[in-house]
């Protein structure tokens, strides 16, 4: 029997309803369908902001070792990953970024929509 690992991904949404920022947490279940997991309101996306909610995450939600962590690549993920007293660091989480994100902020870079199909293609 082989033993699929966890896969968890977190993102960043804009909750206009709130007057604030949503932090997010979805995992992808053997029949490849993401579930929220975990949500916060928080007033913007900074690094303190990622860091109360991954801290929360790692305690009270996700405390086994050797899951995914996807994202985009937004410094203040990096900045809590990187407080976070190695909760969120290799081998207890392997960190890697959503093709999706690294696409769409080269596309901002670039105005090029044909290469932000190439890139998503080269990630699949």
């Amino acid at each position: 029997m082989v033993a699929k690992e966890p896969l968890a991904a977190i993102e960043y949404e804009t909750a206009y309803a709130y007057q604030g920022d949503e932090l997010v947490q979805d995992i992808q279940d053997d029949n490849k369908n993401i579930v929220p997991l975990a949500f916060a309101i928080v007033e913007g996306e900074t690094a303190d902001a990622w860091h109360f909610f991954l801290s929360h995450l790692r305690t009270h939600v996700v405390n086994r070792d050797g899951i995914d962590l996807i994202s985009d690549r937004h410094e203040s993920i990096s900045s809590a990953i990187a407080r976070s007293n190695g909760a969120w660091q290799y081998l207890r989480a392997i960190h890697m970024f959503y093709i999706r994100h690294i696409a769409s902020n080269f596309l901002r870079r670039f105005k090029e929509p044909y290469v932000q199909k190439l890139i998503v293609n080269i990630g699949e």
